[in-house]
């Protein structure tokens, strides 16, 4: 009996374990006339319906341009209407946002790039020149708590905005830059750094992606993935830069990244490209998203599910494990203590 018992928790075990790590997902909002945010999983390839597709009259989706995601919310920019949506990690069908960020408290005034960390929501006002902060929580018609504003910030119709634990990221299209400001920062500030002039090759840059050595954006009108160090600044050329007929790039929009793969939205021939991290030159994507099944429409934004990308730091003293993290614990415990109850039953029946 105590064999079955054991047999059915640990088959359960497995099962949640295994699908904590299968979360990772590729998630792209489409622009056009079948407007919504489509999901599939991050191993997606070829003419393939997304997982879960969240459209409809009660989503209030109007021209939804770029993307973020954290582990339970989707965060999407609605450029014509002026607001930030919020939808659950999994909602999918017509269904209304959890939370909207809307109204003339908010300033938002042509809302286009949106970034997320544990706190906070930064977003691109590409009408007026700004970055404005909000609460990770916020709803309503709130002010934001931060706005970044003004001539010495250089911003010039910023678009795609990136965050990591230091720094702002956003690009600025008509001037050919990347902006690079203190992750606290306010008001009219300068950027601490700019990339900027001939050698960076940038023309029209629009979505901006980051992890912990590198700057990946893409040039809509010259259709190149270009990759800077991260503590890049100046007229700097980029260390890698994947163009080229090869590469099927077509007015591309948003760009994301996790541990293994860099993802694109190529807009002209309607598609999501899949290219290895550390890819370069006129090279063939991997893999590609594209076909009548996927619906993709004008896709514009993209963003990869927390879970695909690399681990952060070890936790500090207090802190509480995740839910994965949890997942693990029980998993190793339950089966250390079955493997120790199995070895007792040999010994007893030997």
């Amino acid at each position: 009996m105590w064999r079955k018992v054991f047999s059915v928790v640990f088959f359960c075990l497995v099962m949640f374990f295994s699908a904590s790590l299968t979360h990772a997902a590729i998630h792209v909002s489409n622009y056009g006339a079948a407007t919504s945010i489509a999901t599939w999983p991050n191993s997606a390839t070829g003419n393939t319906a997304p997982t879960t597709a969240i459209s409809g009259g009660l989503t209030t989706l109007n021209s939804p341009y770029l993307i973020a995601v954290d582990a339970n919310w989707i965060y999407v920019t609605n450029v014509n209407n002026n607001s930030i949506l919020v939808f659950p990690a999994g909602a999918t069908g017509n269904v209304a946002p959890t939370r909207t960020i809307s109204g003339g408290l908010t300033t938002l005034n042509g809302p286009v790039g949106v970034a997320v960390d544990a706190n906070w929501i930064y977003v691109t006002n590409v009408n007026n020149n700004s970055i404005l902060v909000f609460p990770i929580g916020a709803t309503g018609n709130v002010a934001p708590t931060r706005t970044i504003s003004g001539g010495l910030t250089t911003l010039n119709a910023p678009v795609g905005i990136a965050v990591d634990a230091n720094w702002i990221y956003t690009v600025s299209q008509t001037s050919n830059s990347i902006l690079v400001f203190p992750v606290g920062a306010t008001g009219n500030t300068a950027p601490t750094r700019a990339i900027s002039g001939g050698a960076t090759n940038l023309s029209v840059p629009q979505g901006i992606a980051v992890d912990a050595n590198w700057i990946y954006t893409v040039t809509y009108l010259t259709n190149n993935i270009l990759v800077f160090p991260i503590g890049a600044t100046g007229n700097t050329a980029p260390t890698r830069a994947i163009s080229g007929g090869a590469t099927n790039l077509s007015f591309p929009g948003g760009v994301a990244v996790d541990a293994n793969w860099i993802y694109v939205v190529s807009q002209a021939n309607v598609s999501v490209l899949v290219f290895p991290v550390g890819a370069t030159g006129n090279t063939a994507p991997t893999r590609a998203i594209s076909g009548g099944a996927t619906n993709l429409s004008l896709p514009w934004g993209i963003a990869v599910d927390p879970s695909a990308l690399p681990p952060p730091p070890p936790p500090g003293p207090t802190s509480v494990p995740t839910l994965n993290e949890w997942g693990m614990i029980i998993f190793m415990a339950l089966a250390g203590l079955g493997s120790l109850y199995y070895l007792g039953r040999k010994r007893a029946e030997s």
